[in-house]
């Protein structure tokens, strides 16, 4: 049986946008370590849960948030070293902190019991060094390779789309669910169910009305900055300072603690903040703060505000949002579950964002406020059904079947002239076992019929030649022959382009300057009506 290093990886908190954790598992899998991947939205009990079987444990953290998700890492270490029956080595790597210094952080995380620290990014390689030479510093060896430590993480619950209803809601039904989501945290007393808070908001103040106006004026795109920190005040003085300089629609990034629901590590960090005088949270805690954080927030402006969030589940912060006086709220079932959330089925995903579609109506419905749904974009490719857009033929082996590149000398060049191509496809691999004409080949494999595939157009010719092959009634000469006529009738119309820019020693440097020109020519315009917009011309 095979001996290997374990190592266990995965992301705290939502670092759903970790793709790195999955290059590090396939990179280590390379360097032979035995990789289990927990993926992402982890808390600390899962990794000491899952520890008892690794010799290597690296955690993720991409969102500033490991301070706030690691608080107890010091006390379930040292109870589970009492368990364990073999050394450990436990790495940190990521975005740590957005309000220290990375030598204050990593210094931090050590003194919990870290082995080692990355709040920068490190090459892979050196990563691998110091992995070996702290394994070999702790004397954790090589052990066989188990099921257990193979194993899953979660059970993925089971969907059953039985459960999966397009019906209009209730408002029976919508209360109901209303009265529940809002015990989620102390905040959800400040909403009142059958009235806003606010007082109607000025159509300036619309994201609806504003977009439309821009729409109809031609006046698009809007200016829309993101923003988001921990501090109420802060907040409030960054969107006021950037509507004195054009902004037009004001929008804060809900906290990556408030978007995984966890409400008292999003108020430690606004006592962090605090204390610290610079935001320790990525974004604006909307649950903390309530609907008078929101309602002070909309009063201080004069264009639409809008709350951005992240995840499958915003509920409970859309309630307060909307209560509040913002205008506009962002995501969907599918674009921020399948990206962000390895822990919500697509079903109540979809029943969670059914609730904010149907709050939203109740808004327009009671008060004619028409709140603008923004469904994030940039993903809604998740809607269009995969399919597989191949070339005719798959990769092309080189000319020795071995891989194609320069160094092994078995290519053939787009600047390789007729006599040129004609010796290299005289020299092709062919069927080995075929030592004479009248013997029976394989075709499949044979490189010179994968660039027949490619390259030949005549397919009446290619199967002939084929079916010959495999009968033993052609030669090789023949069929490489027409192979090498077949690769210079492709690349004759390019020796003669190649051979005109040749002749004109200058022509592709003008070429090059008059593209040059035109860009800089659309870059100023484009410029000035950035400056004009931002109100920063001069």
């Amino acid at each position: 049986m095979a001996r290997k290093h374990r190592l266990l990886i995965g992301g705290i908190g939502d670092d759903a946008h970790s793709v790195g954790i999955w290059l590090l598992a396939l990179g280590f899998k390379e360097e032979g370590f035995l990789v289990r991947n927990l993926g992402i939205r982890n808390d600390v009990a899962d990794f000491m849960r899952a520890a008892q079987d690794f010799d290597l444990i690296m955690i993720s953290n991409n969102n500033g948030h490991a301070e706030l998700y690691l608080q107890d890492f010091g006390r379930l270490l040292a109870a589970n070293k009492l368990v364990w029956n073999s050394p450990k080595v436990w790495y940190l790597g990521g975005n740590l902190s957005v309000s220290e210094a990375d030598e204050a952080i990593k210094k931090k995380f050590i003194g919990m019991g870290f082995t080692n620290v990355f709040p920068k990014p490190v090459d892979f390689r050196q990563i691998v060094k110091e992995v070996r030479r702290d394994l070999e510093k702790c004397n954790i060896k090589e052990r066989e390779v188990g099921s257990r430590a193979q194993a899953n993480g979660r059970q993925r619950p089971v969907c059953d789309l039985r459960e999966v209803s397009d019906e209009r809601w209730s408002a029976a039904r919508l209360e109901r669910e209303r009265r529940t989501v809002l015990t989620e945290w102390q905040t959800g007393r400040e909403v009142n169910l059958h009235a806003p808070s606010y007082p109607p908001l000025s159509s300036e103040q619309n994201l609806d009305f504003v977009l439309w106006r821009a729409k109809t004026e031609k006046r698009l795109p809007l200016l829309q900055p993101r923003t988001g920190v921990a501090n109420l005040s802060q907040q409030i003085d960054i969107l006021t300072y950037l509507e004195e300089f054009g902004m037009d629609v004001a929008s804060i990034q809900l906290d990556a603690a408030s978007r995984s629901k966890l409400y008292q590590k999003a108020k430690l960090g606004i006592e962090l903040s605090d204390e610290r005088r610079r935001s320790s949270l990525n974004g604006f805690p909307v649950p903390i703060h309530g609907v008078p954080g929101v309602r002070k927030t909309v009063e201080a402006l004069h264009v639409p505000f809008q709350i951005r969030a992240g995840g499958p589940d915003h509920r409970f912060t859309y309630e307060l949002a909307l209560q509040g006086g913002a205008s506009a709220v962002e995501g969907g079932f599918i674009c921020y579950l399948f990206p962000y959330d390895k822990l919500t089925t697509p079903i109540e995903s979809l029943h969670f964002w059914q609730y904010v579609d149907r709050l939203s109506a109740l808004y327009l419905e009671r008060d004619g406020l028409v709140v603008n749904r923004e469904f994030f974009g940039t993903l809604t490719a998740n809607l269009i059904e995969p399919a597989q857009i191949l070339t005719k033929t798959s990769r092309l082996p080189g000319l020795d079947n071995r891989k194609m590149s320069k160094s092994y000398n078995n290519t053939i060049d787009l600047s390789d002239d007729v006599k040129t191509v004609q010796n290299k496809v005289r020299q092709m691999y062919t069927d080995p076992k075929r030592v004479r004409a009248d013997i029976p080949g394989t075709v499949e494999g044979n490189p010179v019929f994968d660039y027949h595939d490619a390259f030949n157009p005549n397919q009446e010719e290619v199967e002939d030649l084929k079916a010959r092959y495999r009968a033993g009634k052609v030669g090789d000469v023949e069929v490489k022959t027409k192979l090498a006529a077949a690769i210079n009738t492709v690349l004759d119309p390019i020796r003669e382009r190649r051979s005109q820019a040749l002749a004109k020693p200058g022509y592709i440097r003008d070429v090059l300057m008059a593209g040059s020109k035109k860009a800089q020519g659309v870059a100023h315009q484009t410029m000035e009506r950035v400056r004009e917009a931002v109100k920063l011309k001069y």
